[in-house]
């Protein structure tokens, strides 16, 4: 992978910046090319690696028991999500001078609370639970 520098300033690439640093090039091209080949500089991919030592024998076990249960068996897939914070925004939407709306939310906001969202899979049928756990606001 090429890694080039962008510069004091600034955080992440975007088509001006890439533009100058490859010289006779305008960012019409770049954001031509990049449409073109489904490149979006604003992603990011990530993902963990595991330290243990048995995750590949853990893995397989979980695996092995979603793709063959055992007879009778109820076999659940759990995950938890906690502390969603529930906000009220003071605008929503921002408002273009154009009358768009933009993507992006006013910084002010009202707190109420958090929420924890518990979720479950029941593998031999795909039906899903789920459940909340809600806090109070915090002062």
């Amino acid at each position: 992978m090429l890694k080039l520098s962008i510069g004091p300033g600034y955080s992440r690439w975007n088509g001006r910046l890439l533009a100058q640093h490859l010289g006779e090039v305008s960012q019409h091209q770049v954001w031509r090319v990049m449409r073109k080949h489904d490149l979006h500089l604003e992603r990011r991919q990530s993902w963990c690696v595991s330290t243990d030592p048995e995750f590949s024998r853990k893995a397989a076990d979980v695996v092995g028991l979603y793709l063959n249960p055992p007879e009778n068996a109820l076999v659940l897939c759990v995950d938890e999500k906690p502390c969603i914070q529930a906000l009220e925004r003071a605008q929503g939407w921002i408002r273009l001078p154009n009358g768009r709306a933009t993507d992006r939310f006013a910084h002010e906001y009202k707190r109420h609370g958090t929420t924890t969202l518990f979720a479950a899979l029941n593998v031999a049928s795909g039906l899903v639970h789920a459940g909340t756990l809600s806090s109070p606001p915090q002062a």
